[in-house]
């Protein structure tokens, strides 16, 4: 779990407008995750990357339950993915596969996540409100990906 979610875990509290999640999991995998939301009577979308995306795809699951966005990094930055699963030691609640990611990973991460765009939430260091300005960021554009089985956890 990444965004605003994980940070409250952190207790760096925000208001967001969803959920989450990411993964390295390539295009077929990102189609396959579509398809069993689909027949599980989710309403869905995949937005596939292009060659100027910073991301590996995005799928947004939507419902009662608001949107969850499930971002894939994998062939474009995977690593910080593969080291927020090994460095994290929280999960959403104690019999879920969910991990919440370490609080540096969501920064790093929505850094990535934005490209040339993120450069905009840190103001230049000339500025009079640098160090007030930093904590600000935009998360709900940061996205996510996981597998289904993971939204099921999210049901319960």
């Amino acid at each position: 779990m990444i965004g605003a979610v994980a940070l409250a875990a952190h207790h760096y509290v925000r208001q967001t407008d969803d959920l989450d999640l990411g993964v390295n999991a390539d295009l077929p995998t990102l189609r396959a995750v579509v398809t069993s939301l689909r027949e599980a009577g989710l309403d869905v979308e995949l937005r596939e990357p292009d060659g100027a995306d910073p991301l590996g795809g995005v799928i947004d699951v939507s419902g009662d339950f608001g949107l969850v966005q499930i971002i894939s990094f994998a062939g474009r930055f995977p690593a910080v993915i593969e080291d927020a699963v090994r460095l994290s030691t929280l999960v959403v609640r104690e019999d879920s596969p969910l991990k919440i990611v370490p609080i540096p990973h969501p920064i790093a991460l929505k850094l990535y996540a934005g490209g040339h765009k993120s450069k905009a939430i840190y103001p230049k260091r000339t500025s009079s409100n640098y160090w007030s300005a930093i904590p600000i960021w935009n998360w709900t554009g940061c996205g996510a990906a996981a597998p289904a089985t993971g939204l099921a956890a999210l049901k319960n």
